[in-house]
């Protein structure tokens, strides 16, 4: 079921594989895991069973962040991209996008930003890599808490409208939501100002 979470999932799933993808080393262990990751998600994951939004938003927001404080971890870096990559077949044929094309995609992203950076080192510096991960970081971590809280804001909507008039009931965003939000914006942002000065 295509959703606003789905199209959350498809951003971090595309970034994901570019991110992650470009952080490998070039050796038989990396491209291995690679590999692996893209065959056992392509296998296991199709138009009928797609994967939860939570799940695929909390690993990749668990292996940004073990990639920014522990680098050295390659082998998981590129074991998530493939596994990224494979996925976007069945995300593919949820939008009406034949499956083999929509794997082929994600091979296609995942063998050329791995030539690429095999090719010439500077194709993705570090610095970059790092706030692409800060990034997936930052979007895996809203798909994974989302859903929850939207759930939450639902239950507790539908339990004031049967203690209130229902013509009173009126839907708005709390403040706090909306001061969050700027924050982690306003952060973003002076952190990539002070990074590259």
């Amino acid at each position: 079921m295509v959703t606003p979470f789905f199209h959350g999932l498809l951003l971090v799933t595309v970034l994901g594989v570019a991110v992650f993808t470009a952080g490998i080393a070039r050796d038989r262990a990396s491209m291995g895991s690679l590999i692996l990751g893209f065959v056992s998600t392509a296998w296991c994951f199709h138009a009928s069973r797609l994967p939860d939004p939570v799940w695929v938003g909390t690993l990749s927001a668990m292996v940004a962040a073990l990639q920014l404080f522990r680098p050295r971890y390659r082998l998981v870096s590129a074991f998530a991209g493939g596994a990224l990559a494979g996925l976007c077949g069945s995300l593919g044929s949820a939008l009406g996008i034949a499956a083999p094309f929509g794997t082929a995609f994600g091979a296609l992203e995942a063998g050329l930003i791995a030539y690429l950076s095999f090719r010439n080192p500077r194709f993705a510096p570090r610095s970059l890599r790092d706030e692409a991960l800060l990034g997936i970081l930052g979007f895996g971590a809203a798909i994974a808490l989302l859903p929850g809280v939207l759930a939450g804001w639902q239950t507790a909507t539908a339990l004031n409208a049967g203690v209130q008039d229902k013509n009173s009931v009126s839907i708005t965003i709390p403040v706090w939501t909306m001061t969050i939000g700027a924050a982690a914006m306003i952060s973003g942002g002076l952190f990539s100002l002070w990074r590259h000065r």
